[in-house]
C-alpha cells in the first residue's frame, strides 16, 4: 500500500516537472520577439512590459492584455525611455534603501563623482595638506638660509 502512495507521489512530482517545463517553454515562445531573452528576464520585471505606466505609484497594479504589452525595442532603449518612470525609479529606491543616496541620479548611467568614496576623499585631502606643508616648509627654509 505504501508503495502505491510513493509511486503516486513520484508520478505527481514528475507531472509537476513536466508541466513546469512546458510552461517555461511556453513563456519563452511567447517572448520570442525579445532578443537576448536571458538578459531581459534577469534585469527587467514582467510588469515593466505588461502594465500601464503610472508616475504616482512604484508598481502598477493594472496588468495589460498580451496585445498591449511593450514589444518595440525603442520603447525601452531610447533617451526618454518608459523605463525611466518605472524600472529605474524602482532600482534607485532600492539603492537608497541600502544607504546609497546618489542612486537617484545615476539610473544606469555613470556620473563622475556621484559615487565617491568618503575614505578616498579624506585620504586625498590629507595628501594635499602634506604636500602644502612640505612645500611651505621648503620655501621657509630656502628663504631663511639666504
Amino acid at each position: 500500500m505504501n508503495d502505491d502512495k510513493s509511486d503516486s507521489g513520484r508520478i505527481a512530482e514528475q507531472l509537476r516537472r513536466v508541466v513546469s517545463d512546458l510552461m517555461e517553454v511556453s513563456i519563452l515562445k511567447k517572448h520570442d520577439c525579445l532578443p537576448n531573452q536571458a538578459s531581459h528576464f534577469k534585469s527587467v520585471r514582467c510588469i515593466e512590459c505588461h502594465s500601464q505606466i503610472n508616475d504616482t505609484i512604484l508598481v502598477s497594479h493594472l496588468i495589460n492584455p498580451m496585445e498591449k504589452a511593450v514589444k518595440k525595442c525603442n520603447e525601452c532603449h531610447s533617451q526618454n525611455s518608459m523605463l525611466m518612470s518605472t524600472l529605474y525609479k524602482f532600482q534607485s529606491k532600492e539603492q537608497r534603501k541600502d544607504g546609497f543616496f546618489n542612486g537617484i541620479i545615476l539610473n544606469q548611467s555613470y556620473v563622475i563623482g556621484a559615487n565617491r568614496n568618503e575614505y578616498l576623499n579624506l585620504l586625498s585631502l590629507l595628501i594635499f595638506a602634506i604636500v602644502i606643508l612640505i612645500t611651505g616648509g621648503h620655501i621657509y627654509f630656502r628663504l631663511t638660509k639666504k
